[in-house]
């Protein structure tokens, strides 16, 4: 029998293989890739950011971040701006246009996502919410020298 711990492992990679997909097929029809949609849904979470902490918040470096926000910048999804104090700073936030014609972009992934729950029982989706609440805490236990980066 293997390993349990590393079991854990394999079935989350798994089962965010599968929801990265559906996610991706789902919104091929918007024109915008699942990193631009994670981007997105950062700068929708946290407003204006500098391109660092996206970064870091993306878990991507920020030459990949740059290329993404330079796509989605000739689209007039993002702006940037570079900070007056300090020019090595830039900042990037969704447009106004943006925000008016998509407003319901992230309300759409939540929804996919909630069909796709909903077709597991309440005692399907209870074990979720205990399972993944726990795997948090525990993962959060080991991962807090990480969020250094972010919060700089």
């Amino acid at each position: 029998m293997p390993d349990k711990k590393i079991e854990i492992l394999r079935l989350f990679q798994e089962n965010s293989k599968i929801l990265k997909n559906h996610m991706r097929k789902e919104f091929e029809n918007t024109g915008i890739t699942l990193p631009q949609s994670i981007v997105i849904g950062i700068l929708f979470k946290e407003g204006e950011i500098k391109v660092s902490e996206l970064s870091c918040k993306t878990e991507l470096s920020n030459s990949t971040v740059s290329g993404i926000i330079d796509r989605l910048e000739r689209n007039q999804v993002v702006t940037r701006r570079r900070s007056e104090t300090d020019k090595r700073n830039v900042y990037v936030k969704l447009t106004k246009k943006f925000l008016d014609v998509h407003l319901d972009f992230h309300k759409k992934g939540e929804e996919i996502f909630s069909e796709l729950i909903e077709k597991g029982t309440n005692d399907d989706i209870e074990s979720m919410f205990e399972g993944l609440n726990t795997m948090k805490k525990i993962l959060s236990m080991r991962i807090k020298s990480s969020e250094k980066c972010c919060k700089q």
